[in-house]
């Protein structure tokens, strides 16, 4: 049980709950593994920010609008300058390439693809093609659905005539590597609010207070499952899902705690 929780965050086969100056380590049976020192507490002056990217090969952390870029040691790799510009930017690895799409920063949208470059350290602009009247996105969530292609869904974009104002993305783009274009593909209806795991298989979990929705956008097909426990889910932050198991944080009147569920 923990008094206040600033990050949960899952690497290596491991769920990390990062509290005050300590990162607590628990294996899938929620038993603690390890405690290790935050080496960011110092350093960063956001943790909460930090999230975690990788695949098997290599797994890194990434802060939130800085554009800086953490070893698995969390070790500080990246040189850039870029501060509060990519804001909820949406972060993805293609070809053990880091990727960094839209954001905001200054009231201004950001509509470019960046790489991060690990000979520099800094991030590149990728010459994508952009679809006409594209005005770029935040907070959207990316999915792969196939080899060099991967959906761009939900998040929001700044209103044209007040920039202080932001409306809902309700437009479905795909990022093509191999055309080099991101292409508008469609609209949707579809209220994407609560926590979402985005999978290998083109698939996308969406958990909210009341249900699980899963969607197949190689299929285009949409399931919506009632569940009994989602309520307890703290929407603050990330869930993950091993095994058909959803890992959680749960809010209680003592504090926080880790918790788990399996879908039913």
């Amino acid at each position: 049980e923990f008094s206040t929780i600033e990050n949960f965050l899952y690497v290596e086969n491991e769920i990390q709950v990062w509290s005050n100056d300590s990162i607590y380590c628990f294996n899938k049976n929620l038993q603690l593994v390890s405690i290790k020192k935050n080496p960011l507490v110092v350093s960063s002056d956001n943790i909460s920010s930090i999230s975690h990217i990788g695949n098997n090969s290599r797994n890194y952390y990434l802060s939130n609008g800085s554009g800086d870029v953490y070893d698995s040691t969390l070790k500080r790799i990246s040189k850039t300058n870029n501060s509060s510009f990519y804001n909820n930017s949406s972060s993805f690895i293609h070809k053990d390439t880091i990727y960094k799409f839209g954001g905001y920063g200054l009231w201004t949208s950001f509509k470019r693809l960046v790489y991060f470059d690990f000979n520099n350290g800094d991030w590149n602009y990728l010459n994508l093609k952009n679809p006409k009247n594209f005005e770029g996105l935040f907070s959207s969530e990316i999915v792969k659905t196939e080899p060099g292609e991967y959906l761009v869904y939900g998040g929001d974009k700044l209103n044209l005539e007040n920039s202080l104002l932001r409306e809902t993305n309700r437009n479905i783009y795909l990022i093509d590597f191999k055309k080099s274009e991101l292409i508008n593909v469609g609209t949707t209806d579809i209220s994407f609010s609560g926590r979402k795991i985005n999978f290998e298989d083109g698939t996308s979990l969406n958990l909210n207070k009341n249900s699980i929705t899963i969607l197949d956008w190689k299929n285009n097909t949409l399931k919506k499952y009632k569940t009994n426990w989602t309520h307890r889910v703290s929407l603050d932050y990330r869930i993950f899902m091993i095994n058909e198991v959803i890992f959680y944080i749960e809010k209680n009147n003592k504090g926080y705690v880790l918790s788990s569920s399996e879908i039913d």
